[in-house]
């Protein structure tokens, strides 16, 4: 893409809202794929999910390199687009 036309016409293509799914249970990551997978409709259309964690410190991260816990500051994060 070059040139300002194109870079203006795209800046207007943004997302309308931004919702907080909750993921601690497994209820609650079920609703996390089906917003991921369809928007939370019948639509073909799937959701962007912007995933952050932290890591609290070098004790959240096992031997086998598995992190175990996560911390309350998002130093870590993922986007999953359905």
């Amino acid at each position: 893409m070059y040139g300002y036309d194109n870079y203006y016409k795209e800046m207007k293509n943004r997302g309308a809202d931004i919702i907080s799914i909750k993921v601690g249970t497994e209820e609650e990551l079920e609703t996390l794929k089906y917003w991921i997978s369809n928007n939370f409709t019948k639509d073909e259309i799937g959701g962007i999910v912007s995933f952050g964690a932290g890591i609290t410190d070098a004790h959240s991260i096992t031997y086998s390199n598995i992190v175990n816990r996560w911390g309350n500051i998002a130093n870590h994060v993922m986007t999953f687009v359905g």
